[in-house]
């Protein structure tokens, strides 16, 4: 700027000094929280004899702040280039913007996925298991399923639902280091351990003396006293000579099945008992 003083025949000249602000700028590692950075530097404040003269620069404030890993802009505001501080002293001539940087958990985390369980009696329904959970607690980690996590079955057993490391897709822009264990679920139909009775009644039958052979054999019926247990599917029988009862003369001959040529072939039931009501030939 420039005045003159007539009184004096004098002109004064005067003039801004130069500033240049940059803006500050930090680096953090993503910890959950949010990090910020703030204020700035300044360049060019004149000294007299050893004492800087500070310029008044309280109206421009510049920082950023953010939690998840990326780089947030610390920029001055628009005006900020030209500004004249508050002594009068100073004019900002550059205005250096800043970052805030955060980056990644270097560190390994480990995510652990279970797929979900259970467990039913036999009741010949099919029965399934299905889901997962896992053990992450920051939601900026996201895991997605590209199989599925289900199985099904109806007979006693354990049928596992198979899920590997391959069925998930575990991400995060916050961690990369990440290692995923997958514990496998399961369906576990359990057998019916209460007594099931077999009843197996021999056949019977009579005839009068001819002098001739007569001949019965096996039996007429075989039931079990539970509904679920079909007998012509689950019991293997083995037959012997003693199933057939054979006779001339006048007399009682009985029919031999045993409870040991009976076996139970079906795993839905573990206690299963064969009773033999006897026949015979009379």
């Amino acid at each position: 700027t420039m005045s003159a003083d007539e009184s004096r025949n004098v002109i004064e000249f005067f003039y801004y000094k130069d500033l240049e602000l940059t803006a500050n700028s930090a680096t953090h590692v993503y910890n959950g929280s949010e990090w910020t950075v703030s204020g700035f530097t300044v360049a060019g404040e004149k000294e007299i004899d050893g004492t800087k003269i500070e310029a008044g620069l309280s109206a421009i404030t510049v920082g950023a702040a953010g939690t998840d890993v990326g780089e947030y802009p610390a920029n001055f505001a628009d005006g900020t280039v030209g500004m004249v501080d508050t002594t009068g002293r100073y004019i900002v001539t550059a205005a250096n913007n800043g970052k805030l940087e955060i980056t990644p958990i270097t560190d390994k985390i480990i995510v652990t996925i279970r797929g979900n369980t259970a467990t039913f009696p036999y009741d010949g329904n099919e029965h399934v298991a299905e889901g997962y959970t896992t053990d992450v607690t920051d939601d900026t980690i996201t895991v997605k399923l590209s199989g599925k996590a289900r199985v099904t079955g109806t007979n006693a057993d354990t049928y596992p639902m198979g899920l590997t490391e391959d069925d998930f897709n575990v991400t995060s822009g916050n961690y990369n280091n990440i290692e995923v264990i997958v514990v496998d679920g399961w369906l576990r139909i359990d057998p019916i351990s209460d007594k099931v009775t077999v009843t197996i009644v021999e056949n019977s039958g009579a005839a009068t003396y001819d002098s001739t052979e007569h001949s019965i054999k096996g039996y007429e019926s075989k039931t079990a006293d539970n509904n679920l247990y079909d007998v012509t599917k689950s019991v293997k029988e083995t037959e012997t000579a003693a199933w057939t009862a054979t006779g001339t003369d006048a007399g009682e001959y009985p029919v031999g099945i045993e409870a040991k040529d009976f076996e139970n072939t079906n795993p839905n039931f573990t206690n299963v008992e064969f009773v033999i009501v006897d026949g015979a030939l009379k």
